[in-house]
């Protein structure tokens, strides 16, 4: 089920789950900032927070952040010619690259700080690798996204996300894409 995170009504017994593109959005990096989505996603996550929402925060999702974050960064630096490879940019130009880790260190702390997070494991020797790894050969599932719908089912959560990838997946969606929230049936 798809529904809108504005109009959400959250309740501190369900928690959520926001994922990375999402927290790219509230924790940008320098280079791509988009405004509208900090704006809307900001409102979003005070009204977890003033109502006590306990936010479900895996490696996973941390990962795909970092990752992402600094490879914006390298793209912005770099620009759309170079040859250069991010591996290349972070180990040869270490004056630019730690400002960029450290950011992301700082603000990956903050989300970490964040009333009632819970850091929960993927439980990865748990899931049903076979079946998602059958679904991922297919080519139409993202290998980290079938992790975190494994993850929310496991944690009984709302995905807060702004990807149409999880448009088919059996788990609460909270978006504040319109794109998304176009496949409310």
């Amino acid at each position: 089920m798809i529904s809108d995170a504005r109009k959400s009504s959250f309740d501190s017994k369900h928690p959520v789950f926001f994922d990375a593109n999402v927290w790219l959005s509230l924790y940008a990096p320098p280079s791509d900032e988009e405004e509208h989505w900090k704006a809307e996603y900001t409102k979003v996550l005070n009204r977890v927070v003033s109502n006590n929402v306990p936010v479900i925060l895996d490696s996973t999702v941390i990962g795909e952040y970092i990752n992402r974050f600094c490879r914006i960064e390298f793209s912005a630096y770099a620009g759309p010619n170079s040859k250069q490879t991010f591996k290349q940019f972070r180990d040869n130009e270490p004056d630019i690259y730690q400002p960029i880790a450290q950011s992301v260190a700082a603000n990956v702390k903050e989300i970490l700080e964040l009333p009632l997070v819970k850091r929960v494991n993927g439980e990865f020797a748990n899931m049903d690798l076979v079946s998602m790894l059958d679904e991922f050969a297919l080519g139409k599932k993202d290998w980290n996204d079938q992790q975190i719908v494994d993850m929310c089912k496991r944690n009984a959560c709302s995905l807060i996300t702004n990807d149409a990838d999880f448009k088919d997946a059996d788990i609460q969606i909270l978006t504040c894409n319109s794109r998304l929230l176009g496949y409310v049936k």
